[in-house]
């Protein structure tokens, strides 16, 4: 009897034991499931930004090919952040089409301080 006691109390011991660890998986998942849940909205800004990236390249390449391409608006409208802790942007506007010859008096260059 006193044997049966002592494996049942062992038994409810390792049963107490599981349901702590199951309590804890479930607290990690969750933990993981946020963390994981914003990086949908940070992958969109890259691949925003790896566009723009790549639009301007583009543009940059036909420029210095001898094409005579308009800069497409969406560089147009955009700051270009700096890297760094700055605040700082450039941004180029042109009214006029852009040849290869770099920029002209025309393009106005503008560095803003935020």
């Amino acid at each position: 009897m006193e044997l049966q006691k002592d494996l049942l109390k062992g038994v409810q011991d390792n049963v107490g034991l599981a349901l702590e660890d199951l309590a804890n998986i479930g607290d990690d998942f969750d933990a993981m499931h946020s963390m994981f849940g914003g990086m949908g909205g940070k992958l969109d800004s890259i691949e925003y930004k790896q566009n723009i990236a790549n639009m301007g390249l583009m543009y940059l390449c036909d420029s210095m090919g001898g094409e005579n391409n308009k800069m497409p608006d969406i560089l147009m409208q955009e700051k270009l952040r700096l890297s760094g802790k700055s605040n700082t942007c450039i941004v180029i506007t042109n009214e006029e089409t852009s040849t290869s010859e770099g920029l002209k008096e025309s393009d106005k260059i503008e560095l803003l301080e935020g």
